[in-house]
């Protein structure tokens, strides 16, 4: 999938939660939180994502992002209080 089918969906759907991944064909993560919070589209927004560079990370937090979550991470630190 990819943030246009994303955005399609999310015009006609309610959710709480949306977990994009920022290497999407098409529109990446970042170009879709963009979009989201432009549409003042209800829901947290986590980005998934390979990238711990610190310009991304910026990026995603100017732009919103509830939560950036790194793909190596192990569960136990997804979960940690």
């Amino acid at each position: 999938n990819h943030g246009e089918e994303a955005l399609a969906y999310l015009a006609n759907h309610s959710v709480d939660l949306i977990v994009l991944d920022n290497n999407m064909p098409v529109m990446n993560g970042l170009e879709t939180l963009k979009k989201i919070r432009e549409r003042e589209i209800e829901g947290k927004v986590l980005l998934f994502t390979v990238s711990d560079n610190s310009k991304d990370v910026q990026d995603a937090l100017q732009l919103g992002v509830d939560g950036y979550l790194l793909k190596d991470m192990e569960p136990e630190d997804i979960i940690k209080d």
